[in-house]
């Protein structure tokens, strides 16, 4: 079977990776894979099988380490990244700190997590086997009010890649 889709949604704690995943499975009806539904990073790695997963949808703060594992599985592989601009990305994460949410993302700060992420994307997209398989996303959030609208513009841009 041709046409073995993977969509990567990436970015730092809080900076709305989950919630356009949703988004993206409602409109593709791609199954989804996150911490959120699977608890647990290593078991949202372990779907990233063409075979059983062939339209999925996998969102997490650290998946551009297994790009290459994308690449090597899928047909075509959607890259997202969200950058968000620093003053909202904290507010984002002192308004999920608020929640009674649990989790690692407690611990970091959400600032230097997005630059680090932001700074190994580059190098690992850098050092790709196949770059033809791959298309890459990538926007800045700047306001609370660019969600939407900004969702709106990747979820089109996703629908016209499939």
């Amino acid at each position: 079977m041709k046409d073995k889709t993977a969509i990567a949604i990436c970015g730092a704690i809080t900076s709305g990776k989950t919630t356009l995943a949703k988004k993206v499975a409602e409109t593709t009806g791609f199954k989804r894979f996150s911490e959120e539904n699977t608890g647990d990073y290593y078991k949202i790695i372990a779907q990233i099988d063409s075979a059983m997963n062939p339209k999925a949808i996998f969102d997490h703060c650290q998946l551009y380490i297994k790009i290459d594992s994308f690449i090597e599985q899928y047909d075509k592989v959607i890259f997202v990244l969200l950058e968000v601009k620093p003053n909202l990305l904290k507010g984002n994460f002192q308004t999920r700190l608020a929640t009674n949410t649990t989790g690692d993302f407690r611990k970091l700060d959400p600032i230097t997590h997005q630059i680090s992420i932001l700074t190994e994307t580059d190098v690992m997209l850098k050092n790709i086997s196949k770059p033809g398989k791959l298309v890459i996303i990538k926007y800045s959030i700047g306001k609370l009010s660019d969600y939407d609208k900004l969702f709106s513009k990747i979820i089109d841009k996703i629908n016209r890649l499939l």
